[in-house]
């Protein structure tokens, strides 16, 4: 039987192989070390050639650049992304800025604004929007087609940049917020709503209509609204209403001025004319 053998590599062999694994292993490093230093070169050459700014109809255009202060021709990799974010969102019509290099020369800055749903007449006009955010006038392109809430108000609950402290502001807002979501011919109707009082009270873009609304069941009010206004009001015409009382849960309470009467319709629908 024979006896299997085990091949030894002489010292000289093994000193060769290791010779060449570590010129290998160094070439490998000099290659990663001049990539990065050429890279860095190349970073330190690459300027910002174009700024683009999208999602922006509020703000103006100007007032972002001037926040983002980036200068062109500045070196690309050495604007501070983070730091042009935050100065971005400074604007207090500005929810959210995303800031992102594009490696040919560009800053890409994508802003998501906060837009307003109501406007609180306030020592003068301050906005709202949906989430009860209080933002301040601002020198914009837009016109806001809104509705306004009137009544006592105190600055000190209408601080821009925080939310509303008065409760029946807060409310006020919720019920455009939802007249809003019912579908913008309902949102388009109402041009004020007035928190002075037990409850609100709403008034129509046709004609001024008050509408006393009540506190609670917004959403139900308000689809009830929108179908008496589009079977009862239009074919007879605001004109020929006084007002219209939501607050009882089986009917709409209207009062037609003297000389008009809903005739047949009055009858299908079985409202009161008080």
């Amino acid at each position: 039987m024979k006896r299997s053998t085990k091949s030894i590599d002489p010292p000289e062999r093994r000193q060769k192989r290791g010779k060449k694994a570590f010129i290998l292993t160094a070439f490998i490093l000099l290659l990663i070390l001049a990539a990065g230093i050429g890279a860095h070169e190349w970073k330190q050459q690459v300027t910002v050639g174009e700024i683009r700014i999208d999602g922006n109809a509020i703000v103006l255009k100007e007032e972002i650049l001037k926040k983002a202060r980036i200068e062109i021709g500045s070196p690309l990799f050495q604007v501070d992304l983070n730091a042009v974010r935050s100065r971005i969102e400074e604007n207090l019509f500005v929810r959210s800025a995303d800031v992102k290099r594009d490696v040919r020369g560009g800053i890409a800055i994508e802003v998501h604004e906060r837009k307003p749903i109501a406007a609180l007449v306030v020592d003068g006009l301050r906005y709202v929007d949906a989430e009860g955010i209080v933002l301040p006038p601002i020198n914009s392109k837009s016109i806001f087609d809104i509705p306004v809430v009137t009544g006592t108000m105190k600055s000190a609950d209408c601080i821009p940049g925080t939310k509303v402290t008065d409760a029946r502001i807060a409310e006020a807002v919720a019920i455009v917020e939802m007249a809003k979501r019912a579908g913008e011919d309902v949102f388009r109707n109402i041009s004020e709503v007035h928190i002075d009082g037990e409850s609100p009270i709403l008034y129509s873009a046709e004609e001024g209509i008050p509408i006393i609304f009540g506190s609670g069941d917004a959403p139900a009010k308000l689809v009830k609204l929108a179908g008496f206004w589009r079977e009862i009001v239009q074919p007879q015409g605001a004109h020929a209403l006084r007002y219209i009382d939501l607050r009882f849960d089986d009917q709409v309470v209207v009062q037609w001025k003297p000389g008009f009467l809903p005739g047949e319709a009055k009858e299908k629908s079985g409202i009161p004319t008080g």
